[in-house]
C-alpha cells in the first residue's frame, strides 16, 4: 500500500472511531486530522467534508461485507452452512471494529443523510444474499413454509447487528463464540422445520 492509501486508510479508521463513539455531527475534521496526526489539510486532500469521510466509512465497510456474503454464497452448495457462515462473518467483522457497527446501527435507521440510500442499498443486498439462501433452505423442506424468506433475511441482519452490538458494550460475553452460538441457535430454532 502507498503512502496516500495508507493514510487514506488511517484516516478513515481514526473517523470511525471518532464517529463510532461520539456519532457523525459530535465528530469534527480538527479532532480526526489530530488523532491521526495529520493536518487538515491533508483530511480534505482525501475527502470533500465529513460527510465524505462518513459515506466512505459506511459504503467501504458495507462493499466488503457484500463481497463476503457473495463469496460464502458462491461457495457453498449447503445453504445451512452458507448462512452459519455469513453470520460468522459479520459477528467476526462487528468484534474486529466495533466504531463501525456502532457507526452503522445509528446511521442505518436514519434516511436524511448523503449516504442513507447507499446504506440502505447495500443493507438490502446483504438481505437479498441471505433470503436466497433461506429460499434453497425452504425448497428442500428445511425451513418452515409460513417464514418469510425476506422478513427472516432482514430479521437475521438487524439481530446479528443489534445482538453483537450489544453483548460487545454491555460486556455480557467478552467471547465471540458464545455470541455466534447464541445467535446461530435462535436463528435455527426461529426458522427451521423441525423434522
Amino acid at each position: 500500500m502507498g503512502k496516500a492509501a495508507a493514510t487514506r486508510s488511517l484516516l478513515l479508521k481514526t473517523a470511525s472511531e471518532i464517529m463510532g463513539a461520539k456519532g457523525f455531527e459530535a465528530a469534527s475534521i480538527d479532532e480526526i486530522a489530530d488523532c491521526a496526526g495529520v493536518s487538515k489539510g491533508i483530511v480534505y486532500y482525501h475527502f470533500k467534508s465529513k460527510a465524505d469521510i462518513a459515506q466512505c466509512i459506511l459504503v467501504e465497510g458495507l462493499d466488503r461485507l457484500v463481497d463476503c456474503f457473495r463469496d460464502i454464497s458462491a461457495q457453498h452448495t449447503d445453504s445451512s452452512a452458507a448462512l452459519k457462515e455469513m453470520m460468522y462473518t459479520f459477528i467476526e467483522g462487528l468484534y474486529a471494529n466495533q466504531d463501525f457497527g456502532r457507526f452503522l446501527i445509528v446511521e442505518y435507521v436514519r434516511n436524511d443523510r448523503p449516504w442513507s440510500d447507499e446504506v440502505q442499498k447495500h443493507v438490502f443486498e446483504l438481505q437479498r444474499i441471505v433470503s436466497k439462501e433461506i429460499l434453497c433452505l425452504r425448497a428442500r423442506g428445511c425451513v418452515r413454509q409460513e417464514v418469510d424468506p425476506d422478513f427472516a433475511a432482514s430479521a437475521i441482519i438487524g439481530l446479528t447487528l443489534s445482538t453483537t452490538l450489544d453483548f460487545i458494550v454491555n460486556a455480557k460475553s467478552a467471547r465471540k463464540e458464545f455470541t455466534v452460538f447464541q445467535l446461530k441457535d435462535f436463528v435455527h430454532h426461529a426458522i427451521v422445520q423441525e423434522m
